[in-house]
């Protein structure tokens, strides 16, 4: 997780026609707000992209604030998007808006678990799971269409998937993949190792998360 890595990827994306860089905050050893604001200056400046934050917490440790957000911003040209995914999602969107207003826009991340909530505070997206980019697309395409009512009805009838694949990475990832696997979008939905297998109740669980989107059976691979 540090700098020079970091440079290094950057650099490599956008030399393979990245129209933009998602980048986490070193989390070994854990920066101040000074030498954060240095790694994404570094980051932008080696990639020549957009920079996208991504901010969880949950994962990395690091948790940072609006103040430090709206600073990047003024400071760091290429910084474009910022990927909310900290508990209370909602309030760091609202404040980060009124600090930083237009500079940056703002993603709803953590598997999209608040995204109608986001969108009224000011975000322009949300970034799910892959396999739920096309619910979530139809969601936000209603919400700016003016049915924010439609856009709402719509959200709740994902979220009971969303909310058993937001049990934990792993549950996350398996579902992912099986259902794109199954979509024919991805030949196998093996997960690398370490990781953790789903047992019996969970694949039940799945299959009827799946039967219901896709029809026809789940079998672990």
């Amino acid at each position: 997780t540090g700098t020079w890595p970091g440079v290094e990827r950057a650099r490599r994306a956008a030399a393979l026609g990245a129209d933009a860089v998602m980048v986490l905050p070193p989390y070994f050893v854990k920066p101040d707000g000074d030498n954060l604001v240095d790694y994404y200056q570094q980051m932008a400046e080696a990639a020549g992209v957009p920079l996208m934050i991504q901010d969880a917490p949950q994962l990395t440790g690091v948790a940072m604030a609006p103040a430090l957000w709206a600073r990047m911003a003024e400071q760091i040209p290429l910084l474009r998007y910022i990927k909310v995914e900290g508990s209370l999602q909602g309030p760091l969107i609202s404040e980060t808006r009124r600090l930083a207003g237009d500079q940056v826009s703002l993603f709803c991340g953590w598997g999209g678990l608040g995204m109608i909530d986001a969108l009224e505070r000011g975000a322009v997206g949300s970034m799910p799971a892959p396999n739920f980019t096309r619910h979530f697309a139809e969601i936000q395409m209603r919400y700016e269409a003016g049915d924010a009512a439609g856009a709402g009805e719509r959200f709740r009838e994902e979220l009971p998937f969303v909310l058993w694949a937001m049990q934990s990475i792993d549950h996350s990832v398996t579902s992912a993949k099986e259902e794109l696997r199954r979509r024919g979008v991805i030949a196998s939905a093996h997960l690398r190792q370490p990781a953790m297998r789903l047992d019996e109740i969970a694949w039940g669980q799945l299959r009827r998360f799946l039967d219901r989107r896709l029809g026809g059976a789940v079998a672990p691979e």
